[in-house]
């Protein structure tokens, strides 16, 4: 599998230059939109990584090699999601650093007032919210990309899954807008979620866990299926 997963990163090799651009375009993008979104906008922008493979195998009729090569299928799913859980920790480790650094240039402020401060437990719950965003996304579209193609799955397995995602970061980030004094029922949600964080996160990280070993049956069987 470790080889069919360097086969896919030597493949994408014009998106390396979008990694090297990763740190300036999350902290431009999430300071923007609220400096406590870095960690879900990284996710987001991995996923957008992730699916790069899907672009360069039809374009370079790059399965017709894999499976010349005495290769199952099944490893080149598991490949591309390994693949896929490598750039997603790399950009969860780089959105966690943009969020220290950002509490530390803004010392002293909630980074979502009244109810957010980053604490190791909200920075946990922030991971949680983004490996559920991505295990979303991969959902939405890794299995759809399997069984198609890049080609003919390009609209419901990238473009709705990022129009969806978007939706989802625009949300978070409009949230604290609606946390005034007079919507209590919101405010009293959002402090009670930020007083055991913990639970929160860990139940958002087990609907992670099941969406993307969902994602990974479907493709599985999307993919055994295909004909190339």
């Amino acid at each position: 599998m470790l080889n069919m997963i360097k086969l896919d990163w030597l493949g994408m090799k014009t998106y390396h230059y979008v990694l090297l651009l990763a740190p300036l375009l999350i902290y431009l993008f999430g300071g923007f939109m609220g400096g406590w979104l870095y960690i879900p906008l990284a996710a987001l922008l991995m996923w957008g990584g992730a699916l790069s493979p899907f672009f360069v195998e039809e374009k370079g009729d790059l399965n017709y090699l894999y499976l010349t090569l005495p290769i199952h299928r099944k490893a080149i799913v598991r490949a591309r999601f390994g693949l896929s859980l490598f750039l997603v920790l790399a950009g969860i480790v780089l959105g966690i650093a943009l969020t220290i650094v950002n509490s530390f240039l803004y010392s002293g402020q909630s980074m979502l007032p009244g109810v957010f401060q980053p604490t190791f437990d909200s920075i946990f719950l922030l991971v949680c919210v983004g490996l559920f965003i991505y295990a979303l996304l991969l959902l939405c579209s890794f299995p759809i990309l399997f069984k198609l193609g890049y080609a003919k799955g390009q609209f419901f397995g990238y473009y709705v899954p990022l129009c969806l995602g978007g939706v989802l970061l625009i949300t978070l980030a409009l949230l604290p807008f609606f946390v005034q004094p007079y919507d209590m029922g919101l405010l009293s949600t959002l402090e009670w979620v930020m007083g055991s964080p913990l639970w929160v996160a860990l139940v958002i990280l087990a609907f992670a866990v099941v969406f993307f070993t969902f994602s990974y049956l479907l493709s599985q069987k999307a993919f055994a299926k295909r004909e190339l």
